[in-house]
């Protein structure tokens, strides 16, 4: 059995040095969220497929690009090493 723990509030990450020109909170408003992979016991990586076209993109009838971010959290998440990706 697993538990579940909120870590991450995709639509309130702080973001207080705008990377990539976005303000803070930064917000990543998606449904379809595709994967979570834990990167190290401190870092997340968030992939989303646009699912065009059947999903509304940003822009009428032009397809969106699928989009991931990094997240870094304030605490460890304690992950079993096996789920840990080694690079």
């Amino acid at each position: 059995m697993l538990d579940k723990t909120l870590v991450a509030d995709l639509m309130a990450i702080a973001n207080p040095r705008h990377v990539g020109g976005f303000g803070d909170p930064f917000t990543f408003p998606f449904q379809t969220i595709e994967d979570v992979v834990i990167l190290d016991d401190r870092t997340l990586a968030v992939l989303n497929d646009n699912n065009f076209p059947s999903s509304a993109g940003r822009m009428a009838g032009q397809a969106d690009n699928n989009e991931f971010i990094v997240i870094k959290l304030d605490r460890h998440l304690d992950a079993d090493k096996r789920v840990l990706r080694r690079y």
